[in-house]
């Protein structure tokens, strides 16, 4: 009666082996994580006689976060049109 009941737990010994086996073979897909976080700026910034400034490089600026200083990775002069007063239409 032992060798009986010991048939069927040895089949199942090996199911759970066979599964085990099957799944560590499995090829897993590689895992890339990553994050970054670029936040955009615009500034415009004249001089005393209100002339555009062109001449700006990143070291100009100081951003901060939190009052955390974050560094610049880029900065693209947009246009350099000289500043004019708004038009008033109702005139």
């Amino acid at each position: 009666m032992t060798v009986v009941r010991s048939i069927p737990v040895a089949c199942l010994a090996s199911c759970v082996a066979m599964l085990v086996v099957a799944h560590a073979q499995q090829p897993q897909a590689p895992t890339f994580r990553s994050g970054t976080q670029v936040v955009e700026v615009d500034v415009r910034v004249f001089d005393k006689d209100g002339h555009f400034v062109t001449n700006l490089k990143p070291g100009d600026f100081i951003i901060k976060e939190d009052g955390v200083p974050q560094q610049i990775t880029a900065l693209t002069l947009v246009g350099s049109e000289p500043r004019t007063q708004p038009e008033n239409p109702r005139t």
